[in-house]
């Protein structure tokens, strides 16, 4: 007998109905849609899709390969935290007019959908509404998922409510006639989630309790013909999760190749251990001075103590249920990982995606899942005790004591729903006085922040909906060669380096005195906009012009070309970018191959010098470096002659023999079909090198075209 006295579908209607009235008392602030929280949902996700809504609107691109607006230009669909058209929010993004509506509303369904599926699955698993209900609603507003609402959780929040979905198809798949069938499906769903999470935050973690499940079927009778099975469910799994996959994951390895991900040590790793002791705080409750408090600014990522009860109790009752097993192996196995250091560590040697994750905690959100299964199991189990069956009445009195009881643990006594700096996004952005002039400039130019000197508090929410680009920028991956290199020299001299990486214009939150900036004005200042103290260089509100500004593409007359290893390479080039006799406006500094036997004398005649360094040339080269000396090049140091040095001297009678003033090529002629193809349209014979304020050359895959001539993309000024 259960609570809900009707049959059928209208059962289920009605359990379904609570969920989603739940969802929305819960997360009652998403539907101000507009209102946003001064957090990661602001300074990564809103800038990062309206992005993808410029690439639909403007372009007709429903999969952008690139983000021209942070980090003066960074890969779109290779990075790994993107949102893509694939995704609940992607969708809703491409079909709502308004990027914080997609964002609030997606989110919020993301949330009803785990719940609902939650609920279908218990269902199926204990054929107790009641119990899908408790399990639905503890997977909907547990503490790791609510905290996930406010961080940094849009593609976790994506893929989230996948994970019933796939583990009760497959669970389909291992107990029924159409096997085969309920694989196809499965590779199908586990595939969704990938393309809706693609930094795989929920996807990899949940691989473990798939792994668990597949294990506990395969033990029994006929042992063989259940392994055989298992064996093919996952291989179909495997060659459909990876022919949906594969497009993505490949060029995002090689993103993160090139970026600080690959940097990652197991210090980094271990300093986000959670300590034995720590684990039930930090998994199912906390006891401190908030165990009881109401709407505390903060955030806790449990289960809740109740829902924790009820897993043990479903644990027991049911301790020889395979399904109720490879949950608690699973929780175990989470546990043990989020402690390290034997599983983590394992981990991170020895399975490559793993060596991109930092945050080992995220690992909690399969115990999330885990226990939400076992607590409806306990539930089912409660409600056949004796004292509670015996009528419709105990029955509901205690579904409603548990239900009231999980509210008081997870939403009542808990941190609170709204971020205490929220606000309206749309208000914020009109209201930045700053940024809607400098929208008005002529001209295409990027800007900085002054207060700026990494990636956190990032100002492009407010900026590239108006379609301005920055050179810093918040991003989980970077290249280190450009924000820890290029842009820490850059402090030297600024509006020379600043104006290469076509920066205009400079913000600031207070008057500066620099080299080569002129002021320009002091805007108003939104007094009941954002207020945390990060984020005010957001709204300037002091404009400063940079007289050393380049054009985004420009023609240069004279070229230096240094050979070498990459570090010696780098140590030359910036050592005369840093020269005050290096005009950028009219010579550009090639980064060029290991060794000068790499070229040919034709490919050498197109740079009026060589820079040579260590280890550049051998027993070969001569011949060839004659040649190009004979041709009128100049070579640094030239050996030719018998030196072995480079002076000061050398460096500066070459920089004052470059003569010629900037030739820009008109804005107008640079072209943006969309955030993948540009064009440049040359109206005049321009002569020399053609220099573009771009990063392509930093990443493969760009490819440079006159008619149906290749050219050839050099990295230049880095």
């Amino acid at each position: 007998m259960e609570i809900h006295k009707d049959n059928g579908i209208g059962k289920h209607i009605f359990y379904i109905s609570l969920i989603v009235l739940v969802c929305f008392v819960v997360y009652s602030n998403y539907l101000r849609v507009h209102d946003m929280p001064m957090l990661y949902p602001v300074t990564y996700y809103y800038p990062l899709l309206s992005v993808l809504k410029q690439s639909f609107t403007n372009y007709n691109d429903l999969i952008p390969l690139w983000n021209p607006y942070v980090m003066s230009g960074v890969p779109y669909f290779a990075d790994p935290v993107s949102v893509s058209i694939y995704s609940l929010t992607g969708i809703m993004v491409f079909l709502l007019p308004n990027v914080a509506t997609a964002i609030n509303l997606s989110w919020l369904l993301s949330v009803a959908f785990a719940g609902i599926f939650m609920y279908w699955l218990v269902f199926e698993l204990t054929k107790k509404h009641s119990a899908g209900f408790i399990s639905g609603v503890l997977f909907m507003i547990n503490g790791f998922i609510r905290s996930v609402m406010l961080g940094p959780g849009g593609t976790t929040i994506n893929a989230y409510f996948f994970m019933p979905l796939v583990f009760l198809v497959v669970l389909r798949a291992l107990k029924t006639k159409n096997w085969m069938f309920y694989s196809v499906l499965s590779g199908i769903l586990y595939g969704l989630m990938i393309m809706s999470g693609p930094d795989l935050k929920v996807a990899s973690w949940f691989a473990f309790c798939l792994g668990f499940l597949f294990l506990m079927h395969i033990i029994g009778k006929n042992f063989l013909n259940r392994a055989v099975k298992v064996l093919i469910i996952g291989i179909v799994m495997i060659l459909i999760v990876a022919g949906m996959n594969l497009q993505k994951i490949l060029p995002t390895f090689e993103y993160l190749d090139s970026t600080n991900k690959v940097h990652l040590t197991q210090d980094m790793i271990r300093a986000e251990y959670t300590t034995l002791p720590n684990t039930f705080s930090f998994l199912v409750q906390s006891f401190n001075e908030y165990t009881f408090k109401i709407g505390y600014q903060g955030e806790s990522r449990h289960i809740g103590l109740i829902a924790f009860i009820l897993a043990l109790y479903g644990i027991y009752v049911n301790r020889k249920n395979k399904i109720v097993l490879s949950l608690v192996f699973t929780s175990i196995l989470i546990i043990f990982i989020v402690n390290g250091p034997l599983f983590s560590e394992i981990l991170w040697k020895y399975i490559p995606i793993f060596k991109t994750f930092r945050h080992i905690y995220r690992a909690g959100i399969v115990f999330m899942f885990s226990m939400s299964i076992l607590a409806g199991f306990g539930i089912s189990s409660m409600l056949e005790l004796p004292s509670i069956k015996k009528s419709y009445s105990t029955k509901l009195i205690a579904m409603v004591v548990v239900f009231v009881l999980i509210m008081l643990n997870l939403y009542v006594f808990s941190f609170s729903k709204v971020y205490d700096d929220t606000s309206n996004i749309d208000y914020n952005i009109a209201r930045n006085y700053v940024a809607q002039n400098m929208s008005k400039f002529p001209g295409i130019f990027r800007y900085h922040d002054y207060e700026s000197f990494g990636i956190d508090w990032g100002t492009q929410f407010a900026y590239i909906p108006l379609n301005i680009s920055n050179i810093y920028g918040y991003l989980t991956a970077w290249q280190p060669e450009y924000m820890n290199m290029y842009l820490s020299v850059a402090n030297n001299a600024p509006a020379k380096f600043w104006g290469i990486l076509n920066v205009k214009y400079l913000t600031s939150t207070q008057e500066r005195n620099i080299s080569g900036f002129r002021f320009v004005n002091k805007y108003m200042k939104c007094e009941d906009c954002y207020k945390t103290k990060d984020i005010q260089k957001v709204f300037g509100p002091y404009l400063y012009e940079n007289d050393e500004f380049l054009p985004r593409a420009y023609f240069v007359d004279n070229s230096i070309l240094v050979v070498g290893k990459e570090e010696q390479k780098r140590q030359v080039i910036y050592s005369l970018m840093l020269d005050q006799g290096f005009k950028p406006y009219n010579t550009v500094i090639i980064s060029g191959r290991e060794m000068i036997n790499h070229y040919s004398i034709d490919e050498l005649k197109r740079y009026n010098a060589i820079f040579l360094t260590a280890n550049s040339i051998d027993q070969n080269s001569g011949f060839l470096l004659k040649s190009y000396v004979d041709s009128g090049g100049k070579l640094l140091p030239n050996i030719i002659n018998g030196k072995n040095q480079i002076t000061n001297e050398d460096i500066l009678e070459l920089l004052n023999s470059f003569n010629g003033t900037l030739h820009q090529i008109p804005d107008a002629d640079y072209i943006t079909h969309n955030f993948d193809k540009y064009e440049l349209k040359l109206k005049e014979n321009y002569q020399g090198w053609i220099v573009l304020s771009e990063k392509f050359s930093m990443f493969p895959g760009w490819r440079v075209k006159s008619g149906n001539n290749e050219l050839v993309l050099e990295r230049a000024d880095s």
